[in-house]
């Protein structure tokens, strides 16, 4: 299809303006794909590679010569860098009897993700918006505290009252990690269509505008890395 053709489609689409029965009984992304271009998920193409999108927050000058790790390989990481940042209020003995020992919801919530493999990821989005627009689809926002660390310091401030999110927060940066897999399928074509549509149109995005990549606790290599951004906090 010509550009200017697609690109009109996807403007003169009209949402409220289907019936109430299409609206209630189809996905949204399914009457966009039927009415404004004439297709159906299935007949969308599978790019060769798809790039996607990893929000994190990480000290200043990491690198990810390693790529980027999933839950099972970085926590360790992660309990090393919060442990240090902690050090202002818990000895090294204390901070260790506080992983062996975590109270609070916190708590819950961190077991709960590490005992069904929940967080193991890595985890990232199709379009790089969303990590900076979270408030609109209720997205977590990754570049603000990742949630693995958010549930640890939330136990923390429950043991000893000290906001160690506040302190993760001022040593570190929100990051953008950018790479490419082969992972594919027309689910991120019909997303990258939903986003223009609503972007042509300057309406909120939905939660149907992205897509996600789950790792499955697999490595993303550092060749697989096309760019790492560090976006203004």
């Amino acid at each position: 299809m010509d550009p200017d053709e697609l690109t009109q489609r996807l403007r003169d689409f009209e949402y409220y303006r289907l019936s109430e029965l299409d609206r209630r009984g189809r996905p949204f992304q399914d009457l966009l794909l039927e009415y404004a271009l004439g297709l159906h998920r299935p007949d969308l193409p599978a790019p060769s590679s798809v790039c996607w999108f990893h929000g994190t927050r990480v000290a200043p000058g990491a690198n990810f010569d390693d790529g980027i790790l999933p839950i099972s390989e970085s926590l360790d990481r992660i309990w090393a860098l919060l442990g240090r940042i902690a050090g202002q209020w818990s000895s090294p003995a204390k901070w260790a009897a506080f992983r062996a020992n975590m109270p609070g919801q916190g708590a819950a919530q961190y077991a709960r993700k590490l005992g069904f493999g929940l967080a193991n990821g890595p985890y990232a989005v199709l379009v790089r918006e969303m990590l900076l627009r979270p408030s609109e689809t209720g997205s977590h926002d990754f570049l603000s505290v990742p949630e693995i660390i958010e549930d640890i310091c939330m136990s923390y401030e429950d043991a000893f009252g000290a906001d160690l999110r506040d302190a993760f927060v001022k040593a570190t940066r929100p990051c953008i990690v950018k790479f490419a897999s082969r992972e594919v399928g027309y689910a991120s074509v019909a997303a990258a269509i939903t986003y223009v549509h609503r972007t042509l149109r300057r309406e909120e995005l939905l939660l149907e505008c992205n897509t996600c990549f789950d790792g499955e606790g697999r490595r993303i290599s550092a060749e697989a890395i096309l760019k790492v951004d560090w976006p203004e906090a």
